[in-house]
């Protein structure tokens, strides 16, 4: 569409890709339902999301 800022649609994956690459030592702080504190930085965060992402196959058709 012309006129629009970017262009790339702005996706989870690209802001996750980002902040990994550019701030992949900054902690990211997480709290589960049974209270304990979980603590990981950027780098980790994205490496395992795109490793859980090849377990789910994009199956929309």
């Amino acid at each position: 569409m012309p006129g629009m800022m970017q262009e790339f649609a702005l996706l989870v994956h690209r802001v996750l890709g980002h902040a990994a690459r550019w701030h992949g030592a900054r902690p990211v702080l997480s709290r589960s339902v049974e209270g304990p504190l979980h603590r990981r930085d950027y780098a980790t965060v994205n490496r395992r999301a795109r490793f859980r992402g090849y377990a789910f196959p994009d199956t929309a058709s």
